[in-house]
């Protein structure tokens, strides 16, 4: 385990924490389940709104859809795709986005992806376009909770570097406010102690009252 996912693993026990320490017995139970399957029904409503929301298109926008979704696939060799044609394919994809007005934070890809975490193995100028059409840099794959910027920080932690594309893609990412797992999770657990303390002191406040009024 690489130090950053040592920091992330403490981050997801400071805000489990913050929830029981915080929670009545009742709220500890829902909580405890939530956290068996934290993204579960969450995915079950993002399915059920995809499917929706396809099922709405008409057969020329299901197949610019298809046609946009099959350009995330694994390429079959990829020393055959050039850097032009990547290029391509991204003019290409915001064609097909303005054309079906799509939300670029639809999670149409397999699993949950994002077009913006599918992106970082596509090419830079996918996910400058991307960035562009608005892709919100924080926004999670449904499968593993992760964000593009993740994506990167574990490739930099099992290949030790980047790539000077992938340098860039990180750098954009940053500069729109993209942010670590371990920033969320601590994030969640501040909140969380934030909405507590404000709990507490209401029913301070409310004991006060009573005991002045007694």
């Amino acid at each position: 385990m690489t130090s950053r996912e040592e920091r992330t693993q403490d981050a997801t026990g400071s805000s489990t924490g913050a929830i029981f320490q915080s929670a009545s017995p009742e709220e500890r139970a829902e909580a405890a389940e939530a956290f068996a399957s934290p993204s579960a029904a969450t995915n079950a409503q993002d399915d059920d709104r995809v499917r929706a929301e396809i099922d709405a298109l008409s057969d020329d926008e299901k197949a610019l859809l298809t046609e946009l979704r099959a350009m995330f696939d694994p390429p079959s060799d990829p020393d055959e795709e050039t850097a032009d044609a990547r290029k391509e394919q991204a003019e290409r994809a915001k064609e097909i986005i303005e054309a079906i007005r799509m939300d670029v934070d639809f999670p149409a890809l397999p699993y949950g992806e994002t077009f913006l975490s599918g992106a970082i193995c596509h090419s830079l100028d996918m996910v400058k376009m991307l960035l562009e059409k608005g892709a919100d840099v924080n926004k999670e794959n449904e499968m593993m909770n992760q964000t593009a910027l993740d994506q990167l920080l574990e490739e930099e932690d099992c290949e030790g570097s980047l790539s000077n594309d992938k340098k860039e893609m990180k750098r954009l990412l940053l500069s729109k406010g993209a942010t670590t797992a371990e920033q969320r999770w601590n994030e969640v657990a501040s909140s969380i102690r934030r909405e507590g303390e404000k709990n507490n002191k209401s029913d301070n406040d409310d004991e006060d009252s009573d005991k002045s009024n007694e």
